[in-house]
């Protein structure tokens, strides 16, 4: 069987991986480079060179099983991180991190706030009351609305739970109270971020994610094309035609590993169960700066964090820490900011990419059982982390299903 994946992220690599051990599997990809998020950039400056991740970065034991069994196979080292979190509130007092008593009252004016030190009894009182809230009455509802039913403070909401939501799923705050409650708590709960102690410990991929993209790459059974834009598939009783430019590719299967919107719109004569399902999914297009300007870090350098939620009136950005996230061995402090509240100098910016996340709402998340409904159809199958939650181990997990698919 002669099999082609289109898109090399974390779910055409490892679909196109386990695969490969059976089946001839051509791998496609329309970027320069293989790996999707999984981007690493090399900073080089003074004669030094510095490998930097700028999409995927962290994982942990707990919640990725999947991924650290497809780490443990291909021998990819990994080393503990650090997963804090801060926020800075420019135009006011508010600046402070989880980090110890010294961060929470970065801002030490803060022990005479009464609003503040009510925020801290609510995320202490919240966190420990989050396994309740889900019910029959919640169910359905956004995240936003349940945070005002429960008539939790301005505080609480704007400087606390929706700036982490926000930062998680890199997205606007707008998007991130719209949110389904379930998929809130559920991500929360998995993840072990309602603990106020005894959290998992999060790691990072010791040389950089290129590391495990390259080892992939390398024991994929067919060919494998990058800057190669896949522009339509046509499908027949007989086999699938993969168009590139004015040259057609013939194969028995197809794997669409690229965003759900993405893969709609390369198929030619979609059935009606596709478009519907596949058009329900949408994504947030999110500028990533890798610079070295510490306006867009907290004024204060004890609340500075790995994730840090900088806002300035109505505009919001997530900076993160380099050097602390991938304990980088570096003479500078480099920061990855995603859509920044304000304009960098040229002079601090080392490189600039986009990226897409899935934005996950209350009518798309109770699509996601149905996604399986599409597996085969046409000799098409579908992965991707808008499977799950959006993130890296999600993306893993629907190729396995997928790849065990063709076992049986």
């Amino acid at each position: 069987m002669k099999i082609a994946v289109i898109g090399s992220g974390i779910s055409g690599l490892s679909s196109a991986y386990f695969l490969s051990k059976k089946f001839k599997v051509d791998l496609f990809e329309q970027d320069d480079h293989f790996g999707g998020h999984s981007y690493t950039y090399d900073i080089k400056e003074n004669g030094k060179t510095t490998p930097v991740d700028l999409g995927f970065i962290v994982f942990n034991k707990l919640t990725y099983p999947n991924l650290i069994n497809f780490f443990e196979e291909l021998k990819v080292p990994y080393e503990k991180s650090d997963m804090s979190f801060a926020v800075s509130i420019k135009n006011s007092n508010i600046e402070y991190s989880g980090t110890g008593l010294g961060g929470v009252f970065a801002n030490k004016t803060n022990l005479f706030n009464f609003n503040f030190i009510k925020m801290i009894r609510e995320i202490i009182s919240f966190y420990k009351a989050a396994h309740t809230y889900l019910n029959d009455e919640t169910k359905e509802e956004t995240l936003g609305n349940f945070l005002n039913k429960k008539k939790l403070s301005k505080y609480f909401i704007e400087y606390h739970m929706i700036p982490m939501v926000a930062a998680i799923w890199s997205m606007p705050f707008d998007k991130a109270k719209e949110m389904p409650l379930k998929f809130f708590l559920g991500f929360f709960t998995n993840h072990g971020l309602f603990k106020l102690k005894n959290r998992p410990q999060w790691y990072t991929v010791t040389n950089r994610s290129r590391t495990y993209v390259k080892k992939v790459t390398d024991r994929i059974s067919g060919e494998i094309f990058k800057n190669y834009q896949v522009t339509k598939i046509s499908r027949s009783d007989d086999n699938v035609r993969i168009m590139i430019g004015n040259e057609y590719l013939d194969y028995d299967q197809v794997i669409l590993a690229s965003h759900a919107d993405q893969s709609l719109n390369l198929l030619e004569n979609p059935s009606e169960k596709e478009r519907d399902i596949l058009s329900k999914f949408s994504y947030v297009e999110n500028q990533a700066y890798l610079h070295t300007d510490k306006q867009l870090m907290p004024k204060r350098k004890r609340a500075w964090s790995s994730w840090n939620s900088i806002s300035y009136g109505e505009k919001t950005c997530i900076t993160y820490w380099l050097n602390k996230l991938q304990n980088l061995n570096a003479d500078k402090d480099y920061f990855l900011t995603l859509n920044p509240i304000h304009k960098i100098s040229d002079e601090f910016i080392i490189k600039k990419v986009n990226f897409k996340h899935p934005y996950l709402n209350s009518e798309n998340t109770k699509l996601q059982n149905e996604l399986h409904s599409l597996q085969g159809h046409k000799r098409t199958w579908f992965c991707g982390s808008y499977f799950g939650y959006g993130f890296h181990e999600d993306g893993l997990k629907s190729s396995i299903e997928l790849v065990n698919k063709f076992k049986t």
